[in-house]
């Protein structure tokens, strides 16, 4: 299991976002910007893309898309 205090992911930590099966966040305090999560630890991501491709998700979404995208259920 991923640790996600760890990472400091919390509901209310980012704005997350699905971007064609990519986890995504905008704005947590740790990782600012556009963050893609398809490994860890994060990585810059397109903003653009985000726009262009992604979907706001909600927080339960988008654990569940991290534990896929790192190998982990």
């Amino acid at each position: 299991m991923i640790d996600l205090e760890a990472w400091g992911l919390t509901e209310d930590s980012a704005l997350f976002y699905n971007v064609d099966g990519i986890p995504a966040t905008i704005g947590h305090p740790r990782y600012p910007g556009c963050m893609a999560w398809d490994e860890l630890p994060p990585r810059p991501f397109r903003v653009e893309s985000l726009q262009r491709n992604g979907w706001r998700i909600e927080f339960d979404g988008f654990v569940k898309l991290l534990s896929a995208r790192v190998g982990e259920d």
